[in-house]
């Protein structure tokens, strides 16, 4: 018997899945002992079947929320969990992807350094290449402005940027 708390519990888990799949979530509550399919996903989030609450611990985990408290909340609230949660997982990507750019060019230093000891005379193009890539210092940096304007661009390309004009928010932003 599908009962309101049952369905809003199963809306909110829909918000909190984001875009992960609903067989990506049975597989991962199945590796963890419950024998959950691609139906039980559907069905938990249509609200036809009740979530238990030691399920609801392991589904925390798997979906990323702070506990099980998650699914009991407003959609508004699980909407900023979910948001929350891809920007924590985008910083956490430029952080990867930052080491990984410093790693390269400590690579290429080393692959110029090397050529310089054999001899190797560096053409026009290496050159230009060494001077962008492996002497600069700043380049995580300008990646992460080219990426802004980028994105602001794509803003205003898809006529967005007026709905966005004038809400800057950042870390030290705490009036929301």
């Amino acid at each position: 018997m599908s009962t309101e708390q049952d369905r809003h519990i199963g809306r909110t888990m829909a918000i909190l899945r984001g875009d992960k799949t609903q067989q990506a979530v049975a597989d991962e509550m199945r590796q963890r002992g419950w024998r959950w399919s691609q139906a039980t996903v559907w069905s938990v989030e249509k609200g036809d079947r009740a979530l238990r609450l030691a399920e609801a611990e392991d589904l925390a985990e798997v979906l990323g929320t702070v506990s099980v408290h998650s699914f009991l909340t407003e959609p508004v609230g699980a909407h900023i969990q979910q948001g929350v949660r891809r920007v924590t997982n985008a910083y956490r990507a430029i952080v990867e992807s930052v080491w990984e750019c410093l790693d390269a060019q400590d690579a290429l230093r080393v692959h110029l350094t090397r050529a310089h000891v054999d001899g190797h005379e560096l053409s026009d193009v290496e050159l230009v290449q060494r001077d962008l890539w492996a002497r600069a210092s700043d380049v995580p940096e300008k990646a992460v402005a080219e990426a802004r304007s980028e994105y602001e661009q794509r803003l205003r390309d898809e006529d967005e940027v007026d709905d966005r004009e004038g809400l800057e928010l950042g870390p030290d932003d705490d009036e929301l």
